[in-house]
C-alpha cells in the first residue's frame, strides 16, 4: 500500500557488506508507520531501527514491515574485513522537479557522484570530492515513470548505485469533455502538472466549428461540429485533450452542482479516505437524456485550475436526471474520495457536465470551508550517538504540530533517560534507548533510536565553535534552483577539539535564531573536530523553494566538547525570484526516425522533422545533433554523427524533412538514432531529446553464422508476489546469417543482474531467424517468480545450436520488488436458500486476502445458479466483475446490486456457486464457493382460496384437445436436468375450483417428467396430475399422507418438445373461506429428464 505521501514503502539500504560487529541504521520511509524490524535468515538482530552485525561472517536477510502488512527485505553481507561501498538512499520514488541528498555508506573516501542513466533528464552535473551529493530529478520525457541511476565511486574504484523512480506529477484538463452551442465562451483550466501551460489546436481538423482560443478561453465557431482543444504543460511536454460538441441551438437541461456537504475524513493524513456528498438538480424545463460526468477536486483556493489542484473523485450518472429534486452523490464507505498526497488546506470543488447541459454557468460548487490535511509524523534524527548523560535536540515534523506532541520511551537501556522539551538526555549506563513522540490530537507515532556510549566525552576546555563567515554565491536566485552558498566553521577556542562538528541547515522566511514553523531543512553533515584557531568551508549542498519571497539560511552547529553547543547563526536575506518563462517558443521532434535495417560499416541513413509547437515564432537558428545509442537515454557513451542547423520556424510551424546521412554503424546489434534540438530562445528543452520510434538492427556482413542478442525487456509491472506469472516482454534479433535451429530463451530473477544457476524460472523456443531479423514484443509464457520475496533482475538469456555467439543475455532497467503472495478466499456468504420468483435479489459475499503478502494483480469474481454442484457452461451467471487487488488482511464486499440481475429468477431447486480468480493467488482451494440446494420457487397466483375464478384449471373435461386449460397459471418453460419449485394453497374440495394447475413448455431433449407434491397436514389431503397437450391425464393417487405419490415421483415419458404440459393438485379438503388455520400450503416439483 502507497503511504499517506503516496510513496510506496522502502528501505535504505536495501543492500550493504558489513564488518562483523558492525551497526548499520536503516531508514524507511513510505509505506504506512510505525514500522517494525527482524530477520527472514541469517543472524543478527534490531534495536529499533539499528541493524547489529553477529560476530560471525555470513548473510542476512532482513525484513521491514509497516502497519498495513506491507514488507520489503534487504540483504547484509557480513564479512571480517571493514564496510564495503554502498549508497543511502538505495532507492527512492520522486515526482519530476524534487530533490534528494545522498551519502556514501562504507567505502574510502574521497567520493565522486554522477547520473549515469538520466532517463528524467536531470540537471544534477557529476561531482568529485565530496562527502554528500544534491540530486535533481529532471522533468522526464512526459512518460508517467522513468528511471535515474545514481553512482557513487571511492578512492578504491568500488562503485554502488542508486535506483531513482521519477513520477510525473498528476495533469489533468477541466472541463475534459463539455458540449456548446455556437458562439459560446468556456474557459478551460489546467489542473495537477507544473507549467506554464498553453492550449491549442493542435491542427486544422481539430477546430471544425471554427471556434478560436485567447488563452484558456475557447469560443465555440458558427459551424456545429467537433473542436479539440489541447493543453500542453511546458515544463515536460505533456498534452491532454478536452472535446468541445458544439450544435446550433441551446437545450431546455440545465443541471446545478449543489454544495458539497458532510464531509468526514478516516483522519487528516495526506493520502487518506474521506465521505462527503453533493446534489445535481437538473432546473431546466426538459428532463435530461444523456450520461452527466462529476469531478471533485481539491483545491488550496476556492477555484479549479492550478498547479495545486488535485482530482480526488470522479463518477458519472447514466442517463441523466429528470427536473425536479435532483439526485445525490455520495462518496461514501471511507473508498469515495483520497485526499492529496501533499499537505495542506483543502476545499473540495465539484463540478458536473453533459453532452446536453448548456447552460454552465451553474456547474460548479464547492465545500464551504477548507480540510486541513497534514503530513505524517516524523522525527529527526532518526538514529543518535551520545555519551552517558549527554543531549541531543530533536525536530518533529508533520502531524498537527503546534505543542500537541508528547514523549515516551518504548525501551530505556541507558537508566534513565529523559526529556525537556524537544531536548533528550541520555542516562548513566550503556545501551539502545527508543524514543516515541506521539501527535496527541489523532495518536499518530514516529520513534528514534538513541545509542548511548559509555566513553565518556573528552575533557572540558576552551573549545568553541562558531559559524565565522558566509558566502552568498547569489542574493537574488532563482526559485528551485540550486545552491552553492557555502559558510566558514571556527574553532574560536583555544584548545584542539576531540569530538567530530555536527551542522545543520534550513531554509525560513523569518531571520529569528532558531526553528520557525514552516522551516525547511536543506542539508546537514559533519566535519572532523578542528585545533584551536583552526577552520573549515562547508559548502551547502540544496535547492532553493520553489516559492518566491524573501527566505534566510539557518545552521546550527553542536560538538560533545565544545563550551556552548547548539548554536545558531542566520544569514541576510535572499530574494528568491519567480522563474520567467520568457518567450514561449518550443521545439520538439514531431517526427522521428523509423528504424531499419543496417550492415556494419554502412552510412547511418535517416531523417526527422521538427516542430515549433510555442504560440510565438522563433528567432535563433535551431541547432541538431543526431547520435548513435544503445538504448533510448542521451548520455555520454552515445556516438555522435551527424548535426546541422535550420532556420527559426514560426508558430505551429514545422521544418522540412531533415536528412542524417553521416556516419557509419560500428557494430552489430539493436542501435537507437537519438535526435538533439537546441536553440537559444526556447523555453522549454525537456522535450529536446527523441530516440527513434524503433531500433536499428544493425547486422555484420563478414559474419559466417547467426548471432542472436536480446533486448528491450519490460518493466510493466515492477511489483509483483512470489509464484506469480511473469508477465512480461522482449525482443530477439539476428545480427548475423540465416539461422536454420530454434532460439532458446531463458529466464532469470537474480540478485546481482548476473545470470547465475539455480536463478532460471522459465524457457521457451522461437523459430530461427534470418539474418538482420527482429522478433519483438515476445511474452515471457511459463516463466514464474521466485516463491522467496526481494528484489530481482528480471534477465533473458538466448542461445542457438547453430550461432557463434551463445548466451547472449539483457538485464533489466531495474528491478522487479517480489513479495509474499496474497491469498484470497470467499468468506460470509449470505445469499438466501429460498426465494419468491421476481422479488427482490438480496445477499452477497466478502472477498478478502487472509494471505501474509499484499496482492498485485486484479481480482475476479463470478456468481452463477447451477442446477448441480459442479461448475459447468450451462451454469446460468447472474454476476461478474473485477476489483483491484488487496493488500494483506484487507476485504472488499460484494452486495446484491453488484450483480447483473435485480430480482430471482424462476430457477427452481438450484445452487449458488461463486468463484474468485487473481493471477498472483497461491492458494487455490478456498477460491470457490458451493450452497445448500436453493429453492426460487413460483408462487400460486390465487393465494390462499378465494371465491371467483383465478387458478382454478379443471383438467381436460369438457376441453376439447389441443386448447389450453382454462385458468391455467403459466411458469415459464422447463430444462433437461432443471426442477421447477411451485407454491401454493390446497383449494376447497366443495366448490368449482378444487384444481390448482400450472403450465410449462419444455424445453429441447426433454423425454421424462419427474413431479411429486408434499404438503403437512397429517392425511391425504389431494392427487397430483400431468396432463399434456392432448388433455391425457396421467394421475397420482396414492392414499398417503403429506406426499403425491407414496415415494419416488410421477414419471411420464414421450415427451417430444416443443409441448406444452400441465401440472395440476386435486385437493380432498374442505376449506373454510378467510380462516387462516384452514388455509393448507403445498410444493409441487417439476424436473425435466432426458
Amino acid at each position: 500500500m502507497d503511504g499517506p505521501d503516496g510513496k510506496a514503502l522502502s528501505i535504505s539500504p536495501t543492500s550493504a557488506v558489513l564488518q562483523i560487529g558492525d551497526s548499520l541504521p536503516v531508514d524507511t520511509s513510505g509505506g504506512i508507520p510505525p514500522y517494525s524490524y527482524g530477520l527472514v535468515s541469517g543472524d543478527g538482530g534490531f534495536t529499533g531501527n539499528v541493524f547489529s552485525a553477529p560476530a560471525s561472517p555470513g548473510l542476512t536477510v532482513i525484513r521491514v514491515r509497516d502497519q498495513a502488512g506491507t514488507s520489503v527485505y534487504g540483504e547484509f553481507t557480513i564479512n571480517n574485513p571493514g564496510l564495503a561501498l554502498g549508497i543511502s538512499p538505495a532507492s527512492q520514488t520522486v515526482y519530476t522537479g524534487d530533490g534528494i541528498n545522498f551519502s556514501p555508506v562504507g567505502g574510502t573516501g574521497p567520493f565522486s557522484f554522477e547520473v549515469t542513466s538520466n532517463g528524467s533528464f536531470s540537471p544534477s552535473a557529476p561531482a568529485s570530492g565530496v562527502s554528500s551529493y544534491s540530486y535533481a530529478a529532471g522533468p522526464s520525457d512526459g512518460s508517467n515513470m522513468v528511471t535515474d541511476i545514481i553512482t557513487v565511486t571511492d578512492s578504491l574504484g568500488d562503485s554502488a548505485t542508486a535506483t531513482i523512480s521519477v513520477q510525473a506529477k498528476p495533469l489533468s484538463i477541466s472541463p475534459e469533455i463539455i458540449t456548446v452551442y455556437v458562439n459560446q465562451s468556456i474557459t478551460f483550466n489546467a489542473v495537477g502538472g507544473d507549467g506554464a501551460f498553453s492550449f491549442a489546436f493542435m491542427v486544422p481538423a481539430h477546430n471544425q466549428s471554427g471556434g478560436s482560443l485567447a488563452g484558456n478561453v475557447y469560443t465555440a465557431g458558427p459551424t456545429p461540429g467537433t473542436d479539440t482543444v489541447t493543453l500542453t504543460d511546458g515544463y515536460d511536454g505533456r498534452t491532454r485533450p478536452a472535446t468541445v460538441t458544439v450544435v446550433d441551438s441551446a437545450t431546455s437541461v440545465d443541471y446545478e452542482a449543489g454544495e458539497i456537504l458532510n464531509i468526514v475524513s478516516v483522519d487528516i493524513l495526506t493520502g487518506s479516505s474521506f465521505d462527503a456528498e453533493f446534489t445535481i438538480i437538473n432546473h431546466g424545463t426538459a428532463d435530461g437524456s444523456r450520461d452527466i460526468n462529476w469531478t471533485v477536486y481539491a483545491s488550496t483556493d476556492t477555484s479549479i485550475g492550478g498547479a495545486d489542484d488535485r482530482i480526488v473523485a470522479s463518477g458519472s450518472i447514466s442517463g441523466g436526471l429528470p427536473t425536479g429534486p435532483g439526485s445525490t452523490v455520495r462518496l461514501s464507505d471511507g473508498t469515495g474520495g483520497t485526499w492529496p498526497s501533499e499537505p495542506g488546506d483543502y476545499y473540495l470543488l465539484v463540478e458536473v457536465y453533459a453532452a446536453d447541459d448548456l447552460e454552465t454557468g451553474d456547474n460548479r460548487n464547492r465545500s464551504a470551508g477548507s480540510t486541513e490535511i497534514v503530513a505524517p509524523l516524523s522525527i529527526s534524527p532518526a538514529v543518535a550517538s551520545v555519551y552517558v548523560g549527554q543531549s541531543v535536540d530533536f525536530e518533529i515534523s508533520g502531524g498537527r504540530g503546534g505543542g500537541t506532541y508528547s514523549y515516551s520511551f518504548s525501551q530505556s537501556d541507558s537508566g534513565s533517560p529523559s526529556m525537556t522539551g524537544d531536548s533528550y538526555t541520555a542516562g548513566n549506563s550503556a545501551g539502545t534507548d527508543v524514543l516515541e513522540v506521539t501527535d496527541n490530537a489523532y495518536g499518530w507515532s514516529d520513534q528514534a533510536t538513541i545509542i548511548v556510549s559509555e566513553f565518556p566525552p573528552p575533557p572540558a576546555g576552551d573549545i568553541e565553535y562558531i559559524v565565522d563567515s558566509f558566502t552568498a554565491v547569489d542574493p537574488t536566485p532563482d526559485a528551485g534552483s540550486a545552491m552553492g552558498e557555502s559558510f566558514t566553521l571556527l574553532n574560536d577556542g583555544l584548545d584542539d577539539g576531540g569530538t567530530s562538528v555536527n551542522w545543520a541547515a534550513w531554509v525560513s522566511q523569518d531571520n529569528s535564531p532558531g526553528l520557525s514553523g514552516g522551516d525547511r531543512i536543506i542539508d546537514s553533515d559533519s566535519e572532523s573536530a578542528l585545533a584551536g584557531g583552526d577552520s573549515a568551508v562547508v559548502s551547502l549542498a540544496g535547492f532553493w523553494p520553489a516559492t518566491a519571497g524573501t527566505w534566510y539560511l539557518k545552521v546550527r552547529e553542536w560538538s560533545d566538547d565544545e563550551v556552548t553547543p547548539n548554536e545558531w547563526f542566520v544569514s541576510a536575506a535572499f530574494s528568491v525570484q519567480p522563474v520567467s518563462a520568457g518567450s514561449d517558443v518550443d521545439y520538439y521532434v514531431s517526427l522521428a526516425p523509423s528504424g531499419g535495417s543496417a550492415q556494419v560499416g554502412d552510412t547511418v541513413s535517416a531523417s526527422f522533422t521538427a516542430r515549433n509547437q510555442g504560440t510565438d515564432a522563433g528567432s535563433s537558428p535551431v541547432e541538431w545533433s543526431a547520435y548513435i545509442s544503445a538504448d533510448q537515454v542521451y548520455n555520454a557513451g552515445d556516438i555522435l554523427v551527424d548535426s546541422g542547423s535550420f532556420s527559426a520556424l514560426g508558430s505551429e510551424a514545422s521544418s522540412a524533412s531533415i536528412p542524417i546521412n553521416e556516419g557509419s554503424w560500428p557494430a552489430a546489434g539493436n542501435w537507437y538514432i537519438l535526435v538533439r534540438l537546441q536553440a537559444a530562445d526556447e523555453v522549454n528543452t525537456s522535450n529536446n531529446i527523441r530516440a527513434s520510434s524503433s531500433t536499428y538492427n544493425v547486422t555484420d556482413p563478414g559474419a559466417s553464422d547467426p548471432d542472436y542478442t536480446v533486448s528491450d525487456i519490460s518493466m510493466y509491472a515492477p511489483y509483483v508476489t512470489g509464484g506469480s506469472p511473469v508477465e512480461e516482454s522482449f525482443s530477439i534479433a539476428n545480427i548475423g546469417t540465416n539461422g536454420s535451429e530454434n532460439v532458446t530463451w531463458t529466464a532469470y530473477a537474480s540478485y546481482n543482474a548476473v545470470p547465475d544457476a539455480g536463478e532460471e524460472i522459465g524457457s521457451g523456443t522461437v523459430g530461427p531467424l534470418n539474418g538482420g531479423q527482429t522478433l519483438s514484443n515476445i511474452p515471457t509464457l511459463g516463466a514464474v517468480w521466485p516463491a522467496t520475496p526481494g528484489e530481482y533482475y528480471l534477465i533473458i538469456e538466448v542461445q542457438a545450436p547453430d550461432e557463434i555467439n551463445p548466451d547472449d543475455y539483457a538485464v533489466s532497467a531495474g528491478r522487479f520488488t517480489v513479495s509474499d503472495p496474497p491469498d484470497y478466499e470467499i468468506q460470509s456468504v449470505t445469499f438466501p436458500l429460498e426465494a419468491e420468483a421476481g422479488t427482490s435479489v438480496t445477499g452477497g459475499f466478502i472477498l478478502e486476502n487472509s494471505g501474509s503478502g499484499d496482492g498485485r494483480k486484479n481480482i475476479f469474481w463470478e456468481v452463477f445458479l447451477s442446477f448441480d454442484t459442479g461448475f459447468s457452461d450451462d451454469d446460468l451467471e447472474i454476476g461478474s466483475g473485477s476489483e483491484s487487488p488487496l493488500d494483506a488482511g484487507d476485504s472488499f464486499s460484494i452486495h446484491a446490486e453488484d450483480l447483473d440481475i435485480s430480482s430471482w429468477p424462476a430457477y427452481g431447486r438450484c445452487y449458488i456457486l461463486v468463484r474468485i480468480s487473481a493471477s498472483d493467488d497461491h492458494i487455490l482451494l478456498n477460491n470457490k464457493y458451493i450452497s445448500s440446494a436453493v429453492e426460487l420457487y413460483f408462487v400460486d397466483s390465487e393465494g390462499a382460496d378465494h371465491s371467483g375464478l383465478s387458478n382454478d384449471g379443471s383438467g381436460p373435461s369438457p376441453n376439447p384437445s389441443g386448447t389450453p386449460i382454462p385458468n391455467t397459471q403459466y411458469i415459464g418453460s422447463l430444462e433437461v436436468g432443471q426442477t421447477l419449485v411451485v407454491r401454493g394453497w390446497l383449494d376447497d374440495s366443495a366448490l368449482n375450483d378444487k384444481y390448482d394447475t400450472f403450465s410449462f413448455d419444455l424445453e429441447p431433449g426433454i423425454s421424462t417428467i419427474s413431479s411429486y407434491a408434499v404438503w403437512s397436514t397429517g392425511d391425504d389431503a389431494g392427487a397430483l396430475h400431468l396432463w399434456d397437450d392432448f388433455k391425457s391425464d396421467f394421475i397420482s393417487a396414492d392414499n398417503v399422507a403429506d406426499r403425491e405419490p407414496d415415494i419416488g415421483s410421477l414419471s411420464v415419458t414421450g415427451w417430444i418438445p416443443p409441448e406444452t404440459a400441465y401440472v395440476g393438485i386435486e385437493s380432498y379438503e374442505y376449506i373454510v373461506y378467510g380462516n387462516p388455520a384452514y388455509e393448507i400450503p403445498y410444493t409441487i416439483y417439476i424436473s425435466g429428464e432426458e
